[in-house]
């Protein structure tokens, strides 16, 4: 059994898939592999900033509860303001039951190959996944999952319950690093909610310890 994680890369330049597959006996599909694997994605497409901040990223997911909308995904948006990668990240869930948007098409081109075809060894699943030109495959190592909860709980404070399964949107801006701010927005009027999450108040001194953190690999199943 394998298990493949996507996401697609949207703009007014880019538009392509990366397709993340791992054997299921090498890694879950829960939230510390998810938080790992967008981590992943941000370096190796050098999307985080080294120097000056980049102005804003928007991460779209589906709403599901498990794997995506938790404390440790929505942790991540706090980590990315925080080491200065971004000047204001959000995260937008979308609504149950919503219809196929841009992304979703590419999530369907990468099984064209794959619908028509018996496959045994990973390889061969790796080939036939990359048939498309806008979507490349990646096999996934063990150890790049990383315990992404450990930094977490030294540098965070969980998130209230019940403020997030009802709200779809979600921002942590650098003019206050450590707010969690959620929008509601099924109002006539967009209310906000802001949490205090960041346990080191000195912005400073956070940064240093986050940039300055070993992640530990996770265990295998």
């Amino acid at each position: 059994m394998v298990n493949c994680f996507g996401i697609t890369l949207f703009g007014k330049a880019v538009y392509e898939l990366a397709a993340f597959v791992y054997h299921k006996g090498k890694g879950k599909k829960g939230k510390s592999n998810v938080a790992s694997l967008l981590w992943k994605f941000l370096n190796d497409q050098e999307l985080l900033s080294k120097e000056e901040p980049c102005t804003e990223l928007t991460i779209i997911m589906d709403n599901c509860r498990g794997q995506n909308k938790n404390q440790m995904v929505l942790h991540m948006a706090l980590f990315l303001v925080n080491i200065n990668a971004y000047k204001k990240v959000n995260f937008v869930f979308l609504v149950a039951g919503h219809t196929k948007n841009a992304c979703n098409r590419l999530f369907n081109l990468l099984k064209i190959e794959y619908r028509k075809c018996d496959m045994f060894p990973m390889s061969q699943l790796v080939t036939q996944l990359s048939c498309h030109k806008l979507i490349t495959v990646y096999k996934i190592d063990p150890n790049e999952f990383k315990d992404m909860d450990a930094c977490w709980d030294i540098h965070y404070k969980w998130i209230e319950n019940g403020t997030v399964n009802h709200l779809h949107f979600f921002s942590v801006s650098n003019n206050q690093p450590g707010v969690l701010v959620s929008h509601n927005t099924t109002l006539a009027s967009e209310v906000q909610c802001k949490q205090k999450i960041a346990k080191v108040k000195n912005n400073k001194q956070r940064t240093n310890l986050l940039l300055q953190f070993n992640f530990a690999s996770l265990d295998a199943p």
